[in-house]
Protein backbone atom coordinates (compact mmCIF):
# COMPACT_ATOMS: atom_id res chain seq x y z
CA UNK A 1 0.00 0.00 0.00
CA UNK A 2 1.08 3.27 -0.47
CA UNK A 3 2.48 5.90 2.16
CA UNK A 4 1.73 9.05 0.68
CA UNK A 5 -1.46 10.44 -1.00
CA UNK A 6 -2.92 13.48 -3.37
CA UNK A 7 -5.11 15.53 -1.62
CA UNK A 8 -8.65 14.88 -1.09
CA UNK A 9 -9.90 17.68 -3.95
CA UNK A 10 -7.64 15.83 -6.33
CA UNK A 11 -9.68 12.23 -6.17
CA UNK A 12 -12.16 11.09 -9.41
CA UNK A 13 -13.63 8.40 -9.88
CA UNK A 14 -10.80 6.86 -11.62
CA UNK A 15 -8.24 7.31 -8.64
CA UNK A 16 -7.29 4.16 -7.20
CA UNK A 17 -7.69 2.70 -3.72
CA UNK A 18 -5.27 4.96 -1.68
CA UNK A 19 -4.38 6.09 2.08
CA UNK A 20 -4.88 10.07 3.08
CA UNK A 21 -1.97 9.90 5.31
CA UNK A 22 -2.39 14.01 5.66
CA UNK A 23 -5.77 13.30 7.66
CA UNK A 24 -5.29 13.89 11.43
CA UNK A 25 -5.51 10.97 13.87
CA UNK A 26 -8.71 10.51 15.14
CA UNK A 27 -10.95 12.00 12.24
CA UNK A 28 -13.98 9.46 11.44
CA UNK A 29 -14.53 7.07 8.89
CA UNK A 30 -15.16 7.86 5.48
CA UNK A 31 -16.03 4.94 3.80
CA UNK A 32 -18.91 4.88 1.97
CA UNK A 33 -21.64 2.27 1.84
CA UNK A 34 -21.19 -0.75 0.00
CA UNK A 35 -17.39 -0.64 0.23
CA UNK A 36 -15.11 -3.60 -0.83
CA UNK A 37 -13.82 -3.77 2.74
CA UNK A 38 -15.25 -6.18 4.91
CA UNK A 39 -17.29 -4.48 7.68
CA UNK A 40 -15.78 -6.09 10.85
CA UNK A 41 -12.50 -5.05 9.66
CA UNK A 42 -13.73 -1.67 10.31
CA UNK A 43 -13.82 -0.32 13.85
CA UNK A 44 -12.48 2.61 16.02
CA UNK A 45 -9.65 0.45 17.35
CA UNK A 46 -7.68 1.10 14.19
CA UNK A 47 -7.45 4.72 14.96
CA UNK A 48 -4.91 3.79 17.58
CA UNK A 49 -3.53 1.06 16.47
CA UNK A 50 0.96 1.00 16.73
CA UNK A 51 1.16 0.54 13.05
CA UNK A 52 1.28 3.48 10.79
CA UNK A 53 -0.07 1.94 7.85
CA UNK A 54 -2.98 0.58 10.05
CA UNK A 55 -4.15 4.10 11.50
CA UNK A 56 -3.63 5.20 8.01
CA UNK A 57 -6.20 2.37 6.66
CA UNK A 58 -8.48 3.63 9.15
CA UNK A 59 -8.10 7.38 7.64
CA UNK A 60 -8.18 6.36 4.36
CA UNK A 61 -10.34 8.82 1.89
CA UNK A 62 -12.14 6.12 -0.67
CA UNK A 63 -12.00 7.28 -4.14
CA UNK A 64 -15.71 6.10 -4.65
CA UNK A 65 -16.85 8.57 -1.93
CA UNK A 66 -15.93 11.25 -4.05
CA UNK A 67 -17.17 9.54 -7.24
CA UNK A 68 -20.72 9.75 -5.72
CA UNK A 69 -20.07 13.61 -4.61
CA UNK A 70 -19.51 14.42 -8.04
CA UNK A 71 -22.47 12.53 -9.31
CA UNK A 72 -24.85 14.37 -7.28
CA UNK A 73 -23.42 17.62 -7.83
CA UNK A 74 -25.35 18.02 -11.53
CA UNK A 75 -28.74 16.60 -9.69
CA UNK A 76 -28.53 19.10 -7.02
CA UNK A 77 -27.94 22.20 -8.75
CA UNK A 78 -31.07 21.06 -11.39
CA UNK A 79 -32.96 21.04 -8.15
CA UNK A 80 -31.58 24.31 -7.20
CA UNK A 81 -32.65 26.12 -10.62
CA UNK A 82 -35.79 24.44 -10.15
CA UNK A 83 -36.19 25.83 -6.74
CA UNK A 84 -34.78 29.50 -8.23
CA UNK A 85 -37.48 29.08 -10.80
CA UNK A 86 -40.10 28.48 -8.69
CA UNK A 87 -39.56 31.41 -6.11
CA UNK A 88 -39.65 33.45 -8.85
CA UNK A 89 -42.76 32.01 -9.90
CA UNK A 90 -44.38 32.68 -6.63
CA UNK A 91 -42.29 36.06 -6.22
CA UNK A 92 -44.63 37.34 -9.42
CA UNK A 93 -47.69 35.82 -8.34
CA UNK A 94 -47.18 37.30 -5.11
CA UNK A 95 -46.33 40.87 -6.50
CA UNK A 96 -49.09 40.10 -8.84
CA UNK A 97 -51.45 39.50 -5.68
CA UNK A 98 -49.90 43.03 -3.80
CA UNK A 99 -51.17 45.05 -6.66
CA UNK A 100 -54.30 44.31 -7.27
CA UNK A 101 -54.77 44.15 -3.16
CA UNK A 102 -53.03 47.66 -3.41
CA UNK A 103 -55.53 49.00 -6.39
CA UNK A 104 -58.25 47.61 -4.80
CA UNK A 105 -57.46 49.38 -1.73
CA UNK A 106 -57.29 52.41 -3.53
CA UNK A 107 -60.42 51.83 -5.41
CA UNK A 108 -61.86 51.45 -1.98
CA UNK A 109 -60.84 54.52 -0.56
CA UNK A 110 -62.16 56.34 -4.23
CA UNK A 111 -65.95 55.07 -2.74
CA UNK A 112 -65.78 56.21 0.66
CA UNK A 113 -64.35 59.56 0.04
CA UNK A 114 -67.14 59.48 -3.15
CA UNK A 115 -69.73 58.54 -0.28
CA UNK A 116 -68.73 61.12 2.53
CA UNK A 117 -70.49 63.43 0.44
CA UNK A 118 -73.58 61.44 0.59
CA UNK A 119 -72.93 60.06 4.32
CA UNK A 120 -73.21 63.87 4.99
CA UNK A 121 -76.04 64.85 3.06
CA UNK A 122 -77.59 61.31 4.78
CA UNK A 123 -77.12 62.37 8.20
CA UNK A 124 -78.28 65.83 7.52
CA UNK A 125 -81.55 64.62 6.25
CA UNK A 126 -82.23 62.57 9.42
CA UNK A 127 -81.41 65.94 11.10
CA UNK A 128 -83.55 67.50 9.62
CA UNK A 129 -86.19 65.04 9.93
CA UNK A 130 -85.80 64.82 13.46
CA UNK A 131 -85.94 68.40 14.11
CA UNK A 132 -89.68 68.07 11.83
CA UNK A 133 -90.71 65.48 13.65
CA UNK A 134 -90.16 67.44 17.23
CA UNK A 135 -91.48 70.47 15.96
CA UNK A 136 -94.91 68.44 14.71
CA UNK A 137 -94.92 66.73 17.78
CA UNK A 138 -94.68 70.26 20.02
CA UNK A 139 -97.63 71.24 17.28
CA UNK A 140 -99.76 68.59 18.69
CA UNK A 141 -99.51 69.71 22.17
CA UNK A 142 -101.46 72.92 21.75
CA UNK A 143 -104.46 71.59 19.98
CA UNK A 144 -104.41 68.15 22.43
CA UNK A 145 -104.77 70.50 25.17
CA UNK A 146 -107.58 72.91 23.90
CA UNK A 147 -110.15 69.43 23.19
CA UNK A 148 -108.69 68.50 27.09
CA UNK A 149 -109.72 71.48 28.51
CA UNK A 150 -113.11 71.51 25.99
CA UNK A 151 -116.38 72.12 28.17
CA UNK A 152 -119.17 71.98 25.77
CA UNK A 153 -119.52 70.37 22.04
CA UNK A 154 -118.88 73.42 20.48
CA UNK A 155 -115.78 73.79 21.95
CA UNK A 156 -115.00 70.02 20.76
CA UNK A 157 -116.62 70.89 17.31
CA UNK A 158 -113.87 73.51 17.06
CA UNK A 159 -110.89 72.34 18.47
CA UNK A 160 -110.90 69.21 16.68
CA UNK A 161 -110.36 69.68 13.16
CA UNK A 162 -107.55 71.31 13.94
CA UNK A 163 -105.88 67.54 14.81
CA UNK A 164 -105.95 66.22 11.55
CA UNK A 165 -103.16 68.63 9.82
CA UNK A 166 -101.29 68.42 12.57
CA UNK A 167 -101.14 64.62 12.69
CA UNK A 168 -100.76 64.51 9.20
CA UNK A 169 -97.39 66.95 9.30
CA UNK A 170 -96.23 64.22 11.89
CA UNK A 171 -97.23 60.88 9.69
CA UNK A 172 -95.36 62.98 6.66
CA UNK A 173 -92.14 62.87 8.88
CA UNK A 174 -92.33 59.66 9.72
CA UNK A 175 -93.18 58.70 6.64
CA UNK A 176 -89.49 60.11 5.75
CA UNK A 177 -87.86 58.66 8.51
CA UNK A 178 -88.99 55.43 7.46
CA UNK A 179 -86.94 56.15 4.36
CA UNK A 180 -84.16 55.67 6.03
CA UNK A 181 -84.36 52.42 8.06
CA UNK A 182 -82.76 50.35 5.28
CA UNK A 183 -79.76 52.12 5.72
CA UNK A 184 -79.56 53.94 8.72
CA UNK A 185 -82.01 53.02 11.12
CA UNK A 186 -81.38 49.73 13.39
CA UNK A 187 -84.44 47.35 13.99
CA UNK A 188 -85.56 48.85 17.30
CA UNK A 189 -86.02 52.65 15.82
CA UNK A 190 -87.26 50.91 13.10
CA UNK A 191 -90.13 49.12 14.62
CA UNK A 192 -90.69 51.94 16.91
CA UNK A 193 -91.12 54.20 13.89
CA UNK A 194 -93.78 51.49 12.59
CA UNK A 195 -95.42 51.52 15.62
CA UNK A 196 -95.66 55.22 16.28
CA UNK A 197 -97.01 55.34 12.20
CA UNK A 198 -99.93 53.16 13.79
CA UNK A 199 -100.87 54.69 16.38
CA UNK A 200 -101.27 57.86 14.70
CA UNK A 201 -103.35 56.51 11.58
CA UNK A 202 -105.66 55.02 14.76
CA UNK A 203 -105.72 58.88 16.50
CA UNK A 204 -106.63 59.90 12.81
CA UNK A 205 -109.28 57.33 12.43
CA UNK A 206 -110.86 57.66 15.64
CA UNK A 207 -110.32 62.23 14.93
CA UNK A 208 -112.37 61.67 11.86
CA UNK A 209 -115.12 59.33 13.88
CA UNK A 210 -115.66 61.74 16.66
CA UNK A 211 -116.04 65.07 13.73
CA UNK A 212 -118.63 63.16 11.89
CA UNK A 213 -120.20 62.13 14.62
CA UNK A 214 -120.42 65.38 16.28
CA UNK A 215 -120.99 66.80 12.54
CA UNK A 216 -124.83 64.48 12.21
CA UNK A 217 -125.75 65.35 16.38
CA UNK A 218 -127.84 68.41 16.39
Amino acid sequence: MLESAPKLSMLSSQTPLIFAVALPAGTGPNRAPGDVKPSWKWSTALATHPLLGIRNEYRQALSQVNCKNTNRYPRELHRTTNTKTFIKSISASSCLSIMESLDSVAQARRDIEHNIANLDDLYRALLQTRQDIEQNITNLEEPIQRLRDAETIDDIRKYLPDLSPAFRRLSLSFERLAGFTSCALDVKLRKGVEYLQEKMGDVQVVCAESQEQLEEDP
